[in-house]
């Protein structure tokens, strides 16, 4: 089974959260990033650590596709594996910016099994 979210978010000059994963199991997901602004966009993902009740980086360094810059009119591709079912993407934009994002979650599901699909 696919699912699929595309959509726009405002980036603000101050480090906020973009979008967090609602999972119940491991994270895995392709993602496509585009800076629609004019500003770059810094951006790093995060997993909740149940242990230490604190959002921890993915990646320790820059640099890396969980854990960099997106210049203006540029997309980034990543594929998104992670065990812990916890995870969201945080950044800012000096001056602000607009980042457009889309995502694609695989998720395996049983004949005649439920959806994971959650109602708001």
């Amino acid at each position: 089974m696919q699912i699929a979210v595309s959509d726009i978010q405002v980036v603000g000059e101050t480090e906020a959260q973009l979008f967090e994963f609602l999972n119940q199991g491991t994270t895995d997901a392709l993602l496509f990033l585009s800076n629609l602004g004019v500003n770059t966009i810094n951006y790093r993902f995060q997993q909740f650590s149940a242990e230490d009740q604190e959002w921890q980086d993915l990646v320790a360094d820059p640099d890396d596709d969980l854990y960099g810059t997106l210049l203006t009119t540029r997309t980034r591709s990543i594929k998104l594996t992670v065990a812990n079912p916890k995870v969201r993407l945080v950044g800012n934009a000096s001056g602000g910016s607009t980042l457009w994002f889309s995502v694609s979650r695989f998720v395996v599901r049983a004949s005649g099994g439920a959806m994971p699909i959650l109602n708001f």
